[in-house]
C-alpha cells in the first residue's frame, strides 16, 4: 500500500497492464483502488477467487469521479484465465482491459493552463480559476471533452507558468501540476505536483525538450510551431559598382596581385642570360 501511495519518481509503468489477485474481500479491493498509482493507471484488473476452488470474480476500477470498482466478469473456471489473458479476451468475448479513456461518463476533468495568446486566451482571477477562454488549445480541449465525454474545468498554474525543474527532481508550474498532460505539442503522462491532486490535464504551448522527456511519455503532436528570423532588406548598390558584383573584395585583391606578379616575371624573362653573345669584334 505504501508503494502505491508514493508520489515521487518511481519505476511504475503508467501504461502497463496489472492483475491484482487478492484473497481479501471486495471492500479491501476497493480500498486498494483508491491509491494514487492505481487511480492513474488505466489497465488494472482485480481477481478475487470464489469460495470454492472453481470460479472467480474479475473487477476493474474507474479513473475519474468517485472511486469505485465494477464487476467486469464472473469466471467459471480460473484455469482458462491465462489463455484469456494471452488473447486479451474473456468469456463472452469481452475485452479483458476496457478502454477506460474512451468514455469518462461526463466526469469533471481539471485542466491546468494560463493566459498565453494565441494558443490560450484566459483571464486569471487569482483564486485558481480561469475564465474568458479561447484559443487553439482551449477549443482542442473542448473537442476532446465531447469525444471522450468529460467536462473540462480550467484552473490556473499561477506565476510559475510552464515551470522549472528543481534540485530535488520535481517540477513547478504547468508541468508539475498534472499527471495527464495535453499540449499543442503533446498528449502525455506527467509527474509532479499533480500528485497532490491539483490537475488532470495541462494545456500550453509547451515544446518537447530532453529534460521533460525524462518525466513524460509523448504521443503524436497535433500542431507544429516554426520560427522565423527578420533581417533588414538589402539596399540597392549604385549601378556603376555592378562591374564589381561577380567577386568579393578579397578575390579582386588576389586577382590584381596575380597580374602584377605575372608582369614582373615576364619582364625578367626578356633579359639575356649571356650578354657576350651580343658582342661583335671588328675584323
Amino acid at each position: 500500500m505504501d508503494f502505491l501511495e508514493e508520489r515521487e519518481k518511481t519505476s511504475w509503468d503508467w501504461q502497463g497492464r496489472y492483475l491484482v489477485i487478492s484473497l481479501s474481500s471486495k471492500k479491501a479491493i476497493k480500498t486498494l483502488s483508491h491509491t494514487y498509482k492505481i487511480r492513474r493507471t488505466p489497465n488494472v484488473l482485480f481477481l478475487i477467487p470464489g469460495r470454492q476452488s472453481k470460479g472467480a470474480s474479475l473487477y476493474t476500477h474507474n479513473l475519474y469521479g468517485s472511486p469505485r470498482i465494477e464487476l467486469l466478469a464472473t469466471l467459471e473456471n480460473t484455469k482458462d484465465f491465462p489463455k484469456s489473458w494471452e488473447n486479451s479476451r474473456i468469456e463472452g468475448n469481452l475485452p479483458i482491459f476496457p478502454k477506460q479513456l474512451r468514455n469518462l461518463h461526463g466526469e469533471e476533468v481539471r485542466v491546468v493552463s494560463f493566459n498565453h495568446p494565441p494558443t490560450m486566451f484566459a483571464k486569471d482571477h487569482n483564486n485558481g480559476s480561469l475564465t474568458t477562454l479561447a484559443g487553439v488549445d482551449y477549443w482542442f480541449i473542448q473537442s476532446l471533452g465531447k469525444a471522450l465525454n468529460f467536462r473540462p474545468v480550467f484552473i490556473s498554474t499561477g506565476p510559475a507558468q510552464w515551470g522549472i525543474i528543481l534540485d530535488n527532481g520535481t517540477y513547478t508550474g504547468i508541468v508539475g501540476k498534472r499527471i495527464l498532460g495535453v499540449h499543442s505539442e503533446v498528449y502525455t503522462i506527467m509527474k509532479g505536483q499533480v500528485q497532490r491532486g491539483i490537475g488532470d490535464i495541462g494545456v500550453a504551448d509547451l515544446f518537447i525538450t530532453y529534460t521533460r522527456a525524462q518525466y513524460v511519455a509523448f504521443t503524436v503532436p497535433y500542431t507544429f510551431s516554426s520560427a522565423c528570423l527578420l533581417t533588414p532588406a538589402p539596399k540597392e548598390l549604385p549601378r556603376w559598382m555592378s562591374i564589381f558584383y561577380p567577386f568579393s573584395l578579397p578575390v579582386w585583391i588576389i586577382t590584381i596581385e596575380s597580374y602584377r606578379t605575372d608582369a614582373i616575371s615576364l619582364t625578367g624573362d626578356q633579359t639575356p642570360e649571356n650578354t657576350n653573345l651580343l658582342k661583335v669584334k671588328p675584323h
